[in-house]
């Protein structure tokens, strides 16, 4: 999510980019709710009132650093390979996956944001311009969905807006839970992250077209 002020010059523009990340590393590493703004301030050189001078609060930098850390783990199914939208989808939503186990403190920091913002969003403008981001943005499901219903590998008569949402939403939602219970699932049902890859082959054969 670009969301910079392109009025900044270049040594406010470093300010806030080393606000960001520093924010971003201590949300991944202990939560947005464990981290307060003096830690921030303090990892990124800064007093509180300069990050007052750049952001709102901590909310407005959740709401940035969602967008930026999510971007992260799903920019690999952008470059999936397969001879038709079918075969980009299967190893789009593979690669999600393989992102997302290798990136676990990433989806746990999503799933707590989900939780926290659960009610009504925050009155910043980040918390609008998050909104338009994921309003606007299309992801790689969304490109091969539409592919694969025109070379015929997918249902032609599926919903591809409504289908690529369900597909970011259940790929979100699961991950959340494997990765942040996965030890629990693994003694109570007797699986865990098997359960990611399963999922995407009972999701693939529900939408596969009859060229696949």
């Amino acid at each position: 999510m670009r969301d910079a002020d392109m009025r900044l010059g270049p040594k406010r523009q470093k300010t806030r980019e080393t606000i960001l990340a520093c924010a971003e590393e201590a949300f991944i590493k202990n939560g947005f709710v464990g981290t307060d703004i003096s830690e921030i301030a303090e990892k990124a050189g800064v007093d509180k009132r300069t990050i007052y001078r750049y952001f709102s609060g901590k909310e407005a930098l959740a709401f940035i650093i969602w967008c930026n850390v999510l971007e992260m783990v799903l920019k690999k199914g952008m470059a999936a390979s397969g001879a038709n939208g079918f075969k980009k989808l299967a190893n789009s939503l593979n690669l999600y996956i393989e992102n997302a186990l290798a990136h676990r403190e990433i989806i746990r920091f999503l799933g707590e944001f989900d939780h926290t913002f659960s009610g009504e969003y925050p009155n910043v403008a980040e918390a609008k311009m998050f909104v338009e981001y994921v309003k606007t943005h299309e992801n790689a499901f969304s490109i091969y969905l539409k592919e694969g219903v025109k070379d015929g590998s997918i249902q032609s008569d599926l919903d591809v807006p409504l289908t690529a949402s369900t597909l970011s939403n259940i790929m979100l939602a699961l991950c959340q839970r494997v990765v942040i219970r996965d030890k629990h699932l693994s003694e109570e049902q007797g699986y865990s992250n098997e359960v990611l890859p399963q999922a995407v082959k009972i999701i693939l054969e529900g939408i596969k077209g009859s060229r696949v």
